[in-house]
């Protein structure tokens, strides 16, 4: 758990370990940055179409953990 393995279309595997990722933290330095955006009146470091993609992501590895 806290480990996400991708397999790539030419057979090789990605693994990349989540389980010291403080989940808190990120949430904090998005809600930081996105804060920083209406005070500066800049746009955000991630788009909302790339924020978008990442959430269909999550969303569909979600669906796939369920379902398998």
């Amino acid at each position: 758990q806290g480990v996400l393995e991708l397999t790539r279309a030419d057979g090789s595997v990605l693994r990349q370990d989540y389980t010291r990722v403080d989940p808190n933290a990120m949430h904090l330095a998005e809600l930081r940055d996105f804060l920083y955006c209406l005070a500066e009146r800049r746009a955000p470091d991630v788009s909302i179409r790339e924020a978008r993609l990442s959430l269909e992501l999550a969303l569909a590895a979600q669906r796939s953990l369920e379902i398998g």
